[in-house]
């Protein structure tokens, strides 16, 4: 248990500092700060632990310790396995003509492309190139802090680097990826294959949602941003969970 609280603390105050490193450097990312939360928190529990002796838990009845115990260690099993399904929403791509390509909008500073969603653009231009039959769908709406739909600022991205303008679709509505797809679906035919363009961390949430509203869906992954990686795997195990079981067939 000793070993254990100090591993707590030390990976908190860790993560603290690269919670701090990644808002200095890049502004204000998203869950960032439930994440430095979380290590504050951290950080409380192994300075306790440690001026306790290591002492805390021997003050909880025996039936206690279990349930604590066991809550840890199947939460412990539960991450791993959501985890795995998310890297292999990242590594894996879908190499096939689809009908349509839903480009997933990831917010913008002003007018300007984020690195994220810059990725997810290259990665449709690419994709384009390989298959020009297809339709691309830009898929986003107009957030805080941002002058113009994440839809219009993609399509003029795309216009920019060669797409033609009777190939892209924008759909400037949504403000979640459930609204992505829901709202997409008016550009769609019933027996359409749609392939997804987003960043490898949020490609399996992003298929798990548009599976649930009966769209054919593939993944075609772009890079994610390094710097901020760890940030968003983690953001997003909670996120996938979520929308597991609140979004129903």
């Amino acid at each position: 248990m000793k070993y254990f609280n100090r591993s707590v603390l030390i990976l908190s105050v860790l993560l603290l500092l690269y919670v701090i490193i990644i808002n200095v450097v890049y502004g204000n990312i998203a869950f960032s700060k439930i994440l430095g939360f979380a290590c504050i928190l951290g950080i409380l529990y192994g300075i306790v632990q440690i001026r306790k002796h290591d002492q805390l838990f021997s003050l909880l009845p025996i039936w206690l310790k279990y349930i604590v115990y066991g809550l840890f260690t199947a939460g412990c099993i539960l991450f791993i396995l959501v985890e795995g399904v998310i890297i292999y929403g990242a590594v894996h791509s879908d190499e096939l003509q689809a009908d349509k390509v839903v480009v997933l909008g990831a917010g913008l500073k002003g007018d300007q492309i984020t690195t994220s969603l810059l990725y997810r653009l290259d990665t449709a231009i690419e994709y384009y190139e390989k298959f020009p039959y297809t339709t691309l769908i830009v898929s986003g709406g107009q957030g805080e802090g941002e002058t113009i739909s994440e839809a219009s600022a993609m399509y003029q991205y795309l216009i920019e680097h060669g797409i033609p303008e009777n190939k892209i679709i924008q759909e400037d509505q949504s403000t979640s990826t459930y609204e992505n797809f829901k709202f997409s679906m008016q550009y769609m035919h019933t027996n359409d294959k749609v392939m997804i363009i987003s960043n490898g961390f949020h490609m399996s949430r992003a298929k798990l949602i548009a599976s649930r509203l009966g769209i054919d869906a593939y993944g075609y992954s772009a890079p994610s941003h390094l710097p901020t990686i760890i940030n968003f795997y983690i953001r997003e195990f909670f996120a996938y969970l979520k929308d597991f079981i609140l979004i129903r067939p």
